[in-house]
């Protein structure tokens, strides 16, 4: 059974190896797995390194999230050719369009390395398990962002987390506004080099505290608004808590706001009465959704900056003609 026009992916694996994943992220199985386009040809069918379960709070729900990991790089269904993808589960998103969406207007009005993503059925042992999202995954692999079929080397990703998802990970810093930053790029760090990204950011929170407007030399203020724009549209009341990602290449001191992730709680079910005070981070909404006020505060304050305000406004228009 495939949806008409809807590729569908098979995978074949030890049922109770599926069980014992199904129920800990942190462990690893074995699969054979196929890829057939909406036409019915087959685009892919071969062993795979292993499956995950994937996600924070969505690695809870009923229907779970996964992620794929090939034994060599390859390109399905046309997305970029790398070696790990993701499976997204939209479980609490009923339409199924809205991650797509941001994304693909995101990437349309000219934001950069946004992951694509196409949908999919998928069948777990004959069972069909409902529809996801293939994904290109938000990694840098030996340092490279492999995005829009163009490479960049950036020399960190770092990720604005909630404090229980930053405490699971490797690599993590506290600000002294009590901010807390995953860091999935580099994968090894010296203390002193973990320091000094902490210092960095922990120099742009307080430049932006303070008003002072030579923190926009320390960052790409057009990163910046773009990402602003995106997640007022979106509603996402994610953004600045978790899943907000910032970047540094290899060309430039700057840091960027992005690649945007994480869409399938925005536009409505869960906003905050006033999405405006979300993205300052003063909503009183915020401590109730995530049980303590950690949301960052840096797009809201940035508005205060007249050219940033000019560069936010310049993109909005941008965005409007496109």
């Amino acid at each position: 059974m495939r949806s008409a026009k809807i590729p569908s992916l098979f995978f074949d694996m030890d049922k109770g190896d599926f069980e014992r994943i199904y129920n800990d992220k942190e462990l690893k199985c074995k699969a054979y797995m196929e890829i057939v386009d909406g036409d019915g040809g087959i685009q892919y069918s071969d062993k795979i390194k292993h499956i995950t379960v994937r996600g924070n709070k969505t690695a809870e729900w009923y229907k779970k999230g996964f992620t794929i990991s090939l034994r060599q790089p390859d390109s399905l269904l046309g997305l970029n050719k790398e070696r790990k993808f993701v499976l997204l589960a939209n479980a609490q998103e009923n339409t199924k369009m809205l991650y797509k969406l941001t994304l693909d207007i995101a990437r349309d009005v000219g934001m950069q390395y946004v992951p694509r993503m196409e949908y999919i059925d998928v069948y777990i042992n004959g069972t069909y398990w409902g529809n996801y999202l293939l994904a290109e995954k938000i990694d840098a692999v030996d340092g490279v962002f492999n995005k829009d079929n163009s490479n960049i080397e950036i020399s960190s990703l770092i990720e604005k987390d909630y404090p229980v998802y930053a405490a699971k990970e490797k690599y993590t810093f506290k600000l002294n506004r009590n901010y807390d930053f995953s860091v999935h790029y580099p994968e090894e760090l010296m203390n002193y080099q973990l320091e000094d990204l902490r210092d960095k950011y922990e120099e742009i929170d307080k430049d932006i505290l303070l008003n002072d407007t030579s923190v926009l030399q320390k960052i790409d203020a057009k990163s910046f608004a773009y990402m602003h724009i995106i997640s007022e549209m979106s509603l996402n009341v994610n953004t600045n808590v978790t899943s907000s990602f910032f970047y540094t290449n290899k060309d430039s001191p700057l840091i960027y706001a992005g690649p945007p992730w994480d869409y399938d709680a925005g536009y409505g079910p869960y906003a905050v009465t006033d999405y405006q005070d979300s993205l300052n981070g003063t909503s009183d909404e915020i401590p109730n959704i995530r049980g303590e006020e950690i949301a960052l505060d840096w797009f809201g304050r940035l508005n205060s900056f007249p050219e940033y305000y000019e560069t936010l406004r310049d993109c909005y228009l941008e965005m409007r003609q496109k």
